[in-house]
């Protein structure tokens, strides 16, 4: 669980990164990726690696992790506001690997989703979006520029059953 715990840290780092460097020349973000950089230089000891480390040391790796990344999420939210120029409140899931995501429980409210691709390149991507509320019903995604983006709806009992199902 610590191994792919890291594995997702060192993602949401290297978006940071990126927010944070294209950010920085125009406003000053309040919030560093240096906690992130630093929790991941430590994780990355052979005995987090190796899965070997007693059970409260995991623990420390954790938290140390969830830390870096709670900053980060400063970084991102704040440069992504600039940059996308959004002005509602932005929040992150961190438990969909668990199929929940606090922010999509509420079937009353509209919900908007930044979708962000760090790398240099084109690329196409299925993205989950955990949905549990039964007003979740009348669905209308579309890209930036208003074009209308296809989609399909899986329960999260199918995808339990079948975790490649799109």
């Amino acid at each position: 669980a610590l191994k792919g715990y890291g594995r997702d840290c060192n993602n949401g780092l290297q978006v940071c990164k990126h927010v944070e460097a294209a950010a920085e020349a125009e406003e000053k973000l309040g919030a560093s990726s240096e906690l992130l950089r630093l929790a991941m230089g430590v994780s990355q000891h052979h005995d987090a690696v190796s899965g070997t480390s007693k059970q409260h040391v995991a623990n420390d790796y954790a938290r140390r992790l969830a830390a870096g990344q709670t900053e980060c999420e400063k970084v991102i939210t704040s440069g992504l506001k600039t940059k996308a120029m959004y002005t509602g409140k932005l929040e992150q899931c961190r438990l969909l690997n668990e199929s929940y995501c606090e922010v999509t429980q509420d079937g009353n409210r509209s919900l908007s989703i930044i979708v962000y691709n760090a790398r240099v390149t084109p690329r196409v991507e299925y993205i989950r979006i955990p949905l549990s509320h039964p007003h979740y019903h009348g669905y209308n995604l579309v890209t930036q520029r208003y074009l209308q983006v296809e989609y399909s709806r899986v329960s999260a009992a199918a995808q339990a059953l079948n975790p490649n199902a799109h």
